[in-house]
């Protein structure tokens, strides 16, 4: 996997998973980073809910890791500059370049992810604008 994304994106998706990635299970401390095409997907879960964010990137080489939620988010908060790069090696590392710093984090593998679950039988309804956001600013966390 290899791509960079904008600090302000890579915080924004960040800031939505991070409150979820925490458990008894070491996996569900980390967050699940999915390349795409042009874009990145964050996935997080505590067993109970799973949530997921996208953001855009300019994406090299697709892939995904696994890599501590917390850790990744001061990282992200505290780089210099505006642009962060994320690239993983063989050996199952995370290099994290921003500005002129340069930092490696060790990867979980992916496999030990736990799977977002699938609705089997989708419902689809229409909500008016106002309800849908007051019932969005009642629930959300």
């Amino acid at each position: 996997m290899k791509l960079s994304i904008t600090k302000k994106d890579l915080l924004t998706a960040l800031a939505v998973v991070k409150p979820v990635a925490r458990g008894t299970l070491p996996i569900v401390s980390n967050v699940l980073l999915v390349a795409n095409e042009k874009s990145v997907t964050l996935t997080a879960t505590d067993l109970a809910t799973f949530i997921r964010a996208r953001a855009d990137a300019i994406v090299s080489d697709k892939g995904d890791v696994a890599v501590p939620a917390a850790l990744l988010h001061d990282i992200a908060r505290t780089a210099e500059g505006d642009q962060v790069s994320l690239e993983t090696d063989k050996p199952g590392n995370l290099h994290i370049t921003a500005g002129a710093s340069k930092l490696k984090l060790a990867t979980v593998k992916t496999d030990d992810f736990p799977p977002f679950p699938r609705v089997k039988d989708p419902v689809e309804f229409n909500l008016e604008d106002s309800l849908f956001r007051s019932l969005l600013a009642a629930t959300a966390f």
